[in-house]
């Protein structure tokens, strides 16, 4: 988000670390890689249960025992919901990625969101 007074942007770092409390069920792990999130099968409605990441050549998993955010921003966010098996069914089909929900829109307006903006 942007602070409407100074027009500065926040991130990861200014908005959930710096200042705040020790909190023992916060962990930083620095260099990760989020690659998959995982859901809990025959949930309806479709229901994340872990998240699935990389720290150098190792792969591990974290459980949610109540929610995972997606926060990865514009390019990676898409690319992991199409990775875990979110988004339009013949791209994820072509690429060998079994469609857990068939949404066309994921990932696809990048260009278009860009006119938008002013640089």
């Amino acid at each position: 988000s942007v602070d409407p007074r100074t027009g500065t942007r926040s991130y990861s770092a200014t908005g959930y670390y710096c200042n705040q409390p020790v909190r023992p069920n916060l962990h930083i792990i620095v260099d990760a890689q989020v690659t998959m999130i995982h859901f809990a099968e025959q949930s309806e409605p479709l229901t994340a249960t872990s998240v699935q990441f990389s720290v150098g050549s190792a792969s591990y998993v974290a459980n949610a025992s109540r929610e995972i955010i997606l926060s990865a921003g514009t390019v990676q966010t898409p690319q992991i919901l199409e990775l875990s098996g979110i988004g339009n069914r013949s791209i994820l089909e072509a690429q060998g990625i079994q469609t857990l929900i068939d949404l066309p829109s994921v990932g696809e307006n990048l260009q278009a969101g860009l006119r938008h903006l002013r640089l």
